[in-house]
């Protein structure tokens, strides 16, 4: 027993030096970005509208505009990264608040953004080099970064030894400009189709947990003790992803104000808005998306403030979406069926060929027509399938994809991470590696849309 015990403590000083003793090897990743928004809050004098969220936030956002548009204002972009938890960014916020301050709460419309949810590796990277922040966190958070201190310490002290990730774009902490907001260029919708199928946007009241209400309002109620005003509005969300009808999302209007008893700013039918002004997820503007949202958040705050002056920001025209190239191998196309639609072909299904191959390679092309996309179920029969390759022609995951295949090993992603995007449930009911370039895998692991991925990633073979 003592012995079990000494090791038991030797393993633990051991996690806590990885994790906390070795130099922070997080500092090039997006998460990287948080210990900045604290200190932009801190630091920011006079008057200040601070916006929460998730991600949607630093993509909608043009700051400095805003605050040309409303003199005597600061604005405070404190919105990162939906899956660290809604939770993290109110409490690193709460302790930060001030007589006098606008908040502006608008967070994701998606049950994950809107729980209580905590990723706690997530919290620990984007504290990497800045642990005071831990102090800021309610009991509630400390299990989740508990539990995730032993895999942070491993990955580190790999990292510090191997070489730090320094992944560039987007993704990445020169992405973000002086006011916290994205500034790296994003010029067109990328989503295949307009939309990622694997996060539909539901206006049901059930969105927000009884959990995330309960906490908005004890959140609500320290802010105004500190003399702050807190306000509500909707983000910007895709049309093409909506799956409720508009009056749906007048009754969400009346069950937020109900519940959390605070205003809430404009009217959100103008924040659904058309699929040419996204990026890459249903959240994330892109350039001109962000100026159009600034342009309306802008007037909706006005109308708050009672400030009747015009905004005079410029009204951006909508950008034509952009087409992935079908390049690629084609050499398994027999083993598909197809529909056409705009643009080329789907994969829908397995033909005789493909139903007996233990390895397959989703083709970029289909004779003359591009692939462009793969439906959730086309995969159904796939029970020897042991290897699969997708080629960046396919752009979207869909979720449940992979579920017909109980037999998988890999799935082959010959590419970087920006190439594709997953949903949530892209292993469900599957546990294969994801293997990926040898030189990509370090953006992998910290790429916003696959570092949930993370155990399952791994080098191909030279």
């Amino acid at each position: 027993m003592r012995r079990l015990l000494t090791a038991l403590i030797l393993l633990t000083a051991l996690v806590l030096l990885c994790a906390f003793a070795v130099p922070p090897q997080y500092g090039e990743t997006y998460l990287a970005e948080l210990p900045a928004k604290r200190q932009r809050l801190r630091e920011a004098e006079g008057r200040r509208i601070i916006v929460i969220g998730g991600s949607n936030v630093p993509f909608a956002l043009r700051s400095g505009l805003m605050e040309q548009e409303l003199p005597g204002w600061a604005v405070v972009d404190f919105g990162l990264y939906a899956d660290m938890g809604l939770t993290v960014m109110l409490d690193l916020a709460r302790p930060e608040l001030r007589a006098g301050d606008l908040v502006i709460l608008q967070p994701e419309l998606s049950a994950a953004a809107l729980s209580t949810r905590v990723n706690g590796e997530d919290v620990l990277q984007a504290a990497d080099g800045h642990f005071d922040l831990l102090t800021s966190l309610r009991p509630g958070s400390w299990p989740a970064v508990l539990a995730a201190l032993p895999r942070f310490a491993a990955r580190k002290l790999h990292y510090a030894v191997n070489g730090a990730p320094a992944p560039d774009g987007v993704y990445s902490r020169g992405a973000f400009d002086a006011w916290g907001d994205i500034a790296a260029p994003r010029p067109q919708c990328i989503l295949p189709g307009g939309r990622d199928a694997n996060s539909p946007i539901s206006f049901h009241s059930g969105v927000i947990s009884d959990e995330m209400r309960a906490a908005l309002r004890d959140f609500i109620s320290a802010a105004e003790a500190a003399g702050a005003a807190v306000v509500w509005h909707f983000p910007p969300m895709n049309r093409a992803a909506v799956q409720d009808s508009a009056s749906r999302l007048d009754a969400l209007y009346d069950d937020v104000a109900a519940a959390l008893r605070i205003p809430i700013l404009g009217d959100p039918h103008r924040c659904v808005l058309d699929s040419g002004w996204f990026y890459d997820t249903n959240f994330h503007l892109n350039e001109a998306g962000a100026l159009a949202f600034t342009r309306l958040l802008t007037e909706d705050i006005k109308v708050y403030l009672r400030d009747t002056s015009a905004t005079r920001l410029p009204s951006p025209a909508m950008p034509a979406p952009a087409f992935r190239a079908a390049g690629g191998s084609s050499g398994d196309a027999d083993c598909f069926l197809y529909e056409a639609v705009d643009g080329g072909v789907i994969i829908t299904g397995l033909s005789e060929k493909g139903l007996a191959a233990d390895q397959l390679t989703l083709p970029a092309h289909s004779g003359e027509a591009a692939v462009t996309a793969i439906r959730p179920d086309a995969l159904s029969g796939a029970a020897r399938l042991r290897s699969l390759t997708i080629q960046p022609n396919i752009g979207l995951l869909p979720d449940g994809l992979l579920s017909p295949c109980p037999f998988l090993q890999a799935l082959i992603l010959p590419g970087p991470p920006e190439a594709w995007t997953p949903g949530d449930g892209l292993l469900r009911g599957v546990s294969c590696r994801i293997l990926v370039p040898a030189d990509q895998l370090p953006r992998y692991l910290t790429h916003y849309t696959w570092q949930k991925y993370a155990p399952y990633l791994a080098a191909m073979e030279e």
